[in-house]
């Protein structure tokens, strides 16, 4: 009862034998006779079903993820051996658990260092070829030499405030992270 994971174990027929009210949750499933009722009678969702019991074919630990209508699902299926003899079968335990919120945090995660690169490549860039032209270049005029060092100084600190904000956020996601729950 204290699983937050849907769990269900069923026998070697897909017959259920034990469920939690997390997976039944998941399942929309609230009769309180699940004992001995088919697999197939309380997943209605057809993807879900074959994928689980797809895994439960297998014999053998394994897991899978699945998206279903925006939800995230990270399903494992173990297999219920014998005390007596590991060789034989009698069922699988089933864990579903809900990953929606991991997948949308790795994905903001992926989208942010994705931003942060680019634009850390852009300022890098204008400076690497205001540095490459004065360098190259010693005829250049005081002019526009100081208007390159302006451009390079004003890139330079775009740079500093875009690592300051890295920094201010990860102190701040650090700092939540280790609040207690």
């Amino acid at each position: 009862k204290s699983i937050s994971n849907g769990i269900i174990a069923i026998d070697s027929e897909e017959n259920i034998m034990l469920m939690n009210r997390a997976s039944q949750n998941i399942f929309n499933y609230m009769d309180f006779g699940y004992e001995g009722v088919p697999l197939t009678k309380v997943i209605k969702n057809k993807r879900m079903l074959d994928s689980i019991l797809g895994l439960v074919y297998l014999r053998k630990s394994k897991e899978t993820e699945l998206e279903i209508d925006g939800i995230y699902y990270k399903i494992n299926v173990d297999p219920i051996k014998m005390d007596d003899n590991k060789k034989i079968i009698i069922g699988s335990i089933i864990n579903i658990e809900d990953v929606t919120d991991k997948v949308r945090l790795e994905r903001m995660r992926s989208d942010f260092v994705a931003n942060v690169t680019h634009e850390l490549k852009t300022p890098l860039t204008s400076i690497n070829g205001f540095v490459e032209t004065l360098k190259s270049n010693s005829g250049i005029n005081k002019a526009t030499r100081m208007r390159f060092l302006e451009i390079i100084e004003m890139e330079s600190n775009r740079l500093q405030r875009l690592i300051d904000d890295i920094l201010t956020l990860s102190f701040i996601e650090n700092n939540q992270s280790s609040k207690p729950n």
